[in-house]
């Protein structure tokens, strides 16, 4: 399923996840197994977000 395919709800709730991790600094998937992150750092796909 793409992003654009759910439903209202579930885009607002997967904006404010995707918000919340950049706002406190935790990893997200694209972060795991990245022995450096470090939350300080904004990656690419953080800064596009």
């Amino acid at each position: 399923m793409d992003f654009s395919e759910l439903s209202d709800e579930a885009k607002a709730v997967a904006k404010l996840m995707i918000a919340h991790c950049i706002s406190n600094g935790l990893c997200m998937g694209m972060d795991e197994g990245i022995e450096s992150f470090n939350p300080n750092v904004k990656r690419n796909f953080r800064k596009e977000l």
